[in-house]
Formats: C-alpha cells, sequence, structure tokens
C-alpha cells in the first residue's frame, strides 16, 4: 500500500436492485488532516456520467486497524474489513452528498470524531440509462494542508463495466433495515450484533441502525452463516432477540437485505377520581383529555367509571399530561395539567390521582307570620349536614331572614327553630333542604311560618258612676289584620268574653252599637293589642256608659181643694 494513499475508490460490483456498490478506503495512512483559510480541506467524490449517487446509501464504518501485513508476502497492505458502523460520520457525509457525489470544502476539518480516524465509507449509485451506458466512473480526491500550505493530496478513478461483477473483493454484502411492526416505519438507533453462525463468534457490535433504519454491511465472507442479534431497541420498543440469519452464497456480488422488527414499549395511566378532603368517596363522570408534551391530542374524552377510576393504554414512552374538560355533577371544573411520563420498560400504570372540590350553594331562611305574612325577627335555629354531622346556629335578623353560604351541594341540610319569636309558637318541623348541582352558585330559599300564640278578650260594660254592671250592650268587634268582624251582647253580669282565642301580635277594635236602656251610646272605638305578653292570658276592658238624662217637677197643692201652694221646701237626694 502506498504510504502518501489518502483515499482510495473501489467497485464491489453490480446489486440486485440494479444499483452498483462502491466503497471509499478513506485516510487508511491516518494523516492528520487539516485545512486552512488558504488551503483549506478538500474531499471530493465525482459520479461519471450514467448514474447518480444514492445518498441514502452512504454508510460509514470505523476502521481500527487500517492497515495489515500480508501472511504470505509480508507486505503493509490494505485491511478489506471494518469494525462498528459511524453513526456521526454517515449523518456528516450525507448532509454534504447529493446525487452527484460529494464536494466539501472547509477551512477546518469538520468531519465528526478525530482527524487520524480511518474510515470504510459504503455507497450505492445507480444507472440512469442501463440500456446504453456499459461503463461506469467514480472519482474522488482528498487534500489536506499543513501551517497554511498544501501538503498532501491524493485522488483515484474506479472504473467498473457492465459485463463485471466487480473490480474489488467479491465479498457479499447485507443491508438491514428495522421496522415498527405496526406501521412499518423505520426505527434509528437500534443496536446489534453480527454473529457468525458457523462458529459462534461474534465479528462485530454495536452495530447501529440509521435514520433510515439501516444497517449496510460489505466484505462479508461467502459461503457462510450469518446472524444479526439485536443487542438495545430503539427508544421505545421492546429489545426484539431473536436471531435474523441470512447466507452470503457463493460466486454472489448482490446485496441481501433483511428487514427486522421491533414492537412499540408502551405503557399506561391510571386515575383515580375522588373527593375534596374524602379520599373514600370515588367520582363518576369526569372527562380528561390526553396529550403528549408539546405535542398533539392522544386520547379525549376518556371518563372516570362508577369506582372513579379512567385508564388508558397503549402509551409510548413520553412526557404526557391531562388535562379535565368536564367535572363531575355537583362538582368544581378543575384545568390543572396533570403530568406524567411513560418510561420505557414499565410494566405497571402510572397512578394519579386528582381531587374535586364540591360546588357551593346558599340557603336563605325566611320567616313570617304563617296568616299575615309579616317577616319575623329573633328565631333561633340550628342547622346539620347530614352527610358531615356538622352543626351550626343562627339568629334571624331584623328583616326576618338569615342566609347560609358556602354550603356544598350533593348532600342534604336541616334545619330545626329552637327559639320561636316573641308571641309565636315554635315550629316542630325539621326542614330538610337537598342541595343539587342544579343549585350550584344559586340560593335556595326555605320559608318558615310560625303561628302566633293566643290571648282572650273579655269586655265589661258598667254604668260610668255608679260602676254598676250593665246588661243588653250590644257590640262589633273586629280584627285589625284580618278584617274579621262579629257581634256580641253582654249578658246579666253586664261582660262578654270573646269565644276561642285570639292570635297575639295583632290589633282588635271594639265599638258599641247599642247601648244598654237608659245610657247613653259610646262613641269610642275601643283599641286592644294583644302583645307576647298576653299570651294564654284574658285581657279585660272596660267599657263605661253614660246614664240619660231627664227633669224632675215638683207641684204643691192642697189635698182637698187642689190649690196650688208656694212657700214649701223641700230636700232632694240621688239615691
Amino acid at each position: 500500500m502506498d504510504s502518501r494513499e489518502l483515499v482510495r475508490k473501489v467497485p464491489l460490483g453490480f446489486q440486485k436492485n440494479g444499483n452498483i456498490a462502491w466503497v471509499i478506503y478513506f485516510n487508511y495512512n491516518q494523516a492528520g488532516l487539516s485545512g486552512s483559510k488558504v488551503t483549506p480541506y478538500e474531499f471530493k467524490d465525482i459520479i461519471g456520467e450514467g448514474h447518480q449517487l444514492v445518498t441514502s446509501s452512504i454508510a460509514a464504518y470505523d476502521v481500527k486497524t487500517p492497515i495489515i501485513k500480508d501472511s504470505e508476502t509480508g507486505e503493509l497492505i490494505r485491511n478489506t474489513e471494518h469494525d462498528a458502523y459511524n453513526y456521526d460520520v454517515t449523518s456528516f457525509l450525507q448532509k454534504y452528498a447529493t446525487t452527484d457525489g460529494f464536494n466539501y470544502t472547509s477551512e477546518t476539518y469538520e468531519v465528526p470524531g478525530s482527524n487520524t480516524n480511518a474510515y470504510y465509507i459504503y455507497m450505492e449509485t445507480k444507472p440512469t440509462d442501463p440500456a446504453s451506458t456499459r461503463q461506469y466512473t467514480n472519482y474522488t480526491y482528498m487534500s489536506t494542508s499543513y501551517e497554511g500550505v498544501k501538503a498532501w493530496e491524493d485522488e483515484d478513478t474506479a472504473v467498473i463495466s457492465k459485463d463485471e461483477n466487480s473490480s474489488g473483493d467479491a465479498d457479499g454484502s447485507v443491508v438491514l433495515t428495522k421496522r415498527d411492526t405496526e406501521t412499518k416505519a423505520v426505527l434509528a438507533g437500534a443496536e446489534f450484533k453480527l454473529v457468525n453462525q458457523d462458529t459462534g463468534v461474534t465479528l462485530f457490535e454495536k452495530l447501529v441502525t440509521d435514520q433510515s433504519g439501516q444497517i449496510a454491511l460489505q466484505n462479508l465472507t461467502v459461503g457462510r452463516d450469518y446472524a444479526f442479534v439485536e443487542t438495545k431497541a430503539p427508544t421505545g420498543y421492546v429489545l426484539n432477540t431473536a436471531p435474523i440469519t441470512f447466507q452470503v452464497k457463493s460466486g454472489s456480488v448482490e446485496t441481501l437485505y433483511v428487514d427486522a422488527f421491533n414492537t412499540a414499549d408502551t405503557g399506561g395511566v391510571q386515575l383515580i377520581k375522588y373527593e375534596e378532603g374524602n379520599k373514600t368517596k370515588h367520582l363518576a363522570g369526569a372527562q380528561f383529555d390526553l396529550y403528549k408534551v408539546g405535542g398533539a391530542k392522544v386520547k379525549e374524552a376518556l371518563t372516570t367509571n362508577s369506582e372513579g377510576k379512567l385508564t388508558a393504554s397503549g402509551l409510548s414512552p413520553g412526557s404526557y399530561y391531562l388535562i379535565e374538560t368536564k367535572a363531575p355533577t355537583g362538582y368544581e371544573l378543575d384545568q390543572t395539567k396533570l403530568n406524567f411520563e411513560i418510561k420505557a420498560g414499565q410494566t405497571a400504570d402510572v397512578q394519579l390521582e386528582k381531587a374535586n372540590r364540591l360546588q357551593k350553594a346558599s340557603i336563605k331562611i325566611i320567616k313570617q307570620d304563617r296568616d299575615t305574612k309579616a317577616k319575623l325577627a329573633g328565631a333561633e335555629f340550628e342547622w346539620k349536614d347530614t352527610e358531615t354531622g356538622k352543626i351550626g346556629q343562627f339568629t334571624v335578623g331584623s328583616d326576618g331572614s338569615y342566609t347560609l353560604s358556602n354550603l356544598l351541594v350533593n348532600r342534604t341540610y336541616e334545619i330545626k327553630e329552637t327559639k320561636a319569636p316573641a308571641g309565636y309558637e315554635l315550629d316542630p318541623t325539621v326542614h330538610k333542604v337537598k342541595l343539587t348541582s342544579e343549585n350550584a352558585n344559586k340560593t335556595v330559599t326555605v320559608t318558615v311560618n310560625n303561628t302566633s300564640q293566643m290571648g282572650t278578650l273579655k269586655i265589661v260594660k258598667q254604668d260610668r258612676d255608679t260602676k254598676t254592671k250593665l246588661a243588653g250592650a250590644e257590640f262589633q268587634w273586629k280584627d285589625t289584620l284580618t278584617g274579621a268582624i262579629g257581634t256580641f251582647k253582654t249578658g246579666a253580669d253586664g261582660s262578654y268574653t270573646l269565644p276561642g282565642k285570639l292570635w297575639l301580635n295583632r290589633t282588635y277594635e271594639i265599638k258599641e252599637t247599642k247601648a244598654p236602656a237608659g245610657y247613653e251610646l259610646d262613641p269610642t272605638v275601643h283599641k286592644v293589642k294583644l302583645t307576647p305578653e298576653n299570651a294564654n292570658k284574658t285581657v279585660t276592658v272596660t267599657v263605661n256608659n253614660t246614664s240619660q238624662m231627664g227633669t224632675l217637677k215638683i207641684v204643691k197643692q192642697d189635698r182637698d181643694t187642689k190649690a196650688k201652694l208656694a212657700g214649701a221646701e223641700f230636700q232632694w237626694k240621688d239615691t
């Protein structure tokens, strides 16, 4: 091998798909490659007429021992075997490749890795007019500089005729393509080793599929059986250790193509929804959408079941979040993101939990007179949350009302009067109020009526002066609140008690309609207000009458003659 060699181009032969395989032996003398502003580093590969470079076919491999000694002659020769596939160098070359080849020039050496590395570069060209073209050429060139002076350059032209198998080694080639089992999409990043099945010896390790999902190997010895064995799955996929076997047949120069498949390594998530402050109460009917972080919606309308659970499975490794779109009935919507991560290889669902706060409402208690609807102040109550047992007390205000605020819905409250307003009977009813989700952020009004306590009115009729009780007086009475009217007459004892009981907290009018014989009619309308102090008591109203008036004439005369007699003196007395 020439000690000044930088590049050599060798055709490997026509492939099964009609393409031509080539190899570039890159920097096998391990020179320190560099460039400068005056004399830049150059690497060119110019495809001749009649064929074009298939840029996706480019594959670079490390060569740790590029020069070996021939066992028979003792001469230093080029090593036609290579080591591991080099993804970074492959990507670099594909970046600067076109169908016409490479034409890379730079003031500095930017090929990934050390500037003394040697590479085995495989590529294929595709004939553009195979019917008329008989010979195909491929030219390669490299130059390097030192301290601004072009120190070293080299070039080579390879030629292959249509009726030739190869002008290089007649060893076999193989291309493995890694794919998703379901979608058949190509997968980068899978690692393989190549095993000689005849000897069990591992020939290559850490062979990595490129962005096209491929590993390309050349110079495989013919007549042997080989196997690709996966040692590391692509990210998000399950390792598939089943050997992928193939054979390089004697005399074959065609590239073998084999496929390898991986099943996506999926995981799942389970969410439990419960009531805030009560983890034992699980909530059904909450709906969520599932998103990939930085990506699109993955699933929608995931709904918690009767146990408050929802699950999502078949998720590839990555970061996700759930967001609530519909709250359980009677609960507040909480759109806080629930972030979680699915890790490769996980077997158990990611466990999440989320509480929902109950919606709230208010209850307004209105206290009023059962009949008049007048609002009543001062009534005292006790309220109870029947679910938690919480108890509270309150007193209605001057407007006869009180509002209980911030009460959780989906439960029943009991309201019971513990002290009636003055002058009213205690209401024994336990008022049960159920707040539902329809009442959320609203006020439910509960009206509690009270029956007034009772009293009695007794009317006593008497002579204003003598206090003699007077029978036969007739009266009319009136409830000024309801307008109810009645009549009565005083008895022999000069009195009358209104039958039954009269409501308190109202005013009654008593008016005489017929005076006792010999007495003036009393024009006064007697107004009597029954207050709470009169409860279960008799209020007496005394009505005085003034006697009617007359005149006495005394005639003094002789008993016999009837002659009138003057000068007689008398004394009179009101008995």
